[in-house]
């Protein structure tokens, strides 16, 4: 094989690596102010939308911001804030997800850092088709009202 038709079938294989090689997600939990998030994003009906844990102490989520349409979608996690004096909540989101639904999530918990839940998720490809997207793993620490995501 010639050396050029060798570099040839090299960069074919290399772009369509690339091509078929979805986005990378990488999910941050941020404040549902920061991610623009508020009572209009939750997911209708709100009934069949949402999970309560922690014996109703917290309360997560779907939400939809309908746009953009490629990820719309994320979680928002409303918990207690330890250092309100008053008694106030924290609200938590993660956004930019093509679809996700916290209610089909699996839920481990661990005394010392709190609750696991992890959710599939779908994303769009280059062809705006959802595919399976990677794992949101999602901590709820209620304890020290902390939410963060795992890898």
């Amino acid at each position: 094989m010639a050396r050029g038709e060798t570099m040839n079938r090299t960069l074919t294989l290399a772009l369509v690596l690339a091509a078929s090689s979805g986005p990378a997600l990488a999910f941050e939990a941020k404040t549902c102010e920061d991610a623009n998030v508020g009572l209009t994003s939750i997911a209708t009906p709100v009934a069949k939308n949402h999970v309560v844990l922690y014996e109703g102490k917290v309360t997560v989520y779907n939400i939809d911001q309908i746009e953009p349409a490629c990820c719309s979608k994320g979680i928002a996690v409303v918990l207690p804030d330890r250092e309100d004096p008053l008694g106030g909540a924290l609200c938590m989101a993660v956004v930019g997800i093509g679809s996700v639904d916290v209610t089909k999530g699996e839920r481990r918990y661990d005394e010392a850092r709190g609750l696991l839940l992890e959710m599939a998720t779908r994303a769009f490809d280059a062809e705006s088709r959802l595919r399976p997207g990677p794992s949101l793993k999602l901590r709820i620490d209620l304890a020290n009202s902390k939410v963060s995501v795992e890898n």
